[in-house]
């Protein structure tokens, strides 16, 4: 890593383990779906729900890694990947024990505009002391995929 003055570990999600009837309701959705395009003759999108049911199975069976986290002089690092904090417009540390303990990053970036890095063990407040020195504080809301996300168990 790059000269870290603040570093930890942390999955890089939460994982929440999918019981044998999630996996079910999945695929009668999916069921339904990929009949419905059948029957409508949509051939494309069957084999899209074809595909994204295997993708999303697949998923929510993974494991999540550990990855290291580090705040540099130049930017945030993520694993082998620098975000540099002149393209980061402000964070917020969600801090809702024992639910919620990650940082909230909102990227100037148009296809990546928002992003969260998980805390794992890490104290919130010595991870926020480190990172008001380079960007602005200010309040997140959860963001619709982050809540969609969460509602199907991800």
């Amino acid at each position: 890593m790059e000269d870290a003055f603040f570093s930890w570990q942390a999955p890089e999600y939460e994982h929440f383990p999918k019981s044998t009837d999630w996996y079910w309701a999945m695929g009668i959705i999916a069921a339904a779906l990929f009949i419905t395009a059948v029957l409508f003759k949509n051939f494309l999108f069957a084999v899209i729900v074809a595909l994204g049911t295997f993708s999303v199975a697949l998923y929510g069976a993974r494991k999540p890694e550990i990855i290291n986290f580090a705040f540099t002089p130049r930017g945030i690092q993520i694993g082998k990947r620098l975000f540099f904090y002149e393209d980061l417009e402000s964070f917020w540390v969600h801090y809702d024990p024992p639910h919620r303990k990650e940082i909230g990053l909102i990227s100037k970036k148009t296809f990546m505009p928002q992003f969260v890095l998980p805390l794992g063990n890490t104290d919130p407040n010595e991870a926020r002391k480190h990172l008001i020195k380079f960007l602005k504080e200010e309040r997140h809301e959860e963001s619709l995929n982050e809540t969609i996300s969460k509602f199907l168990g991800f």
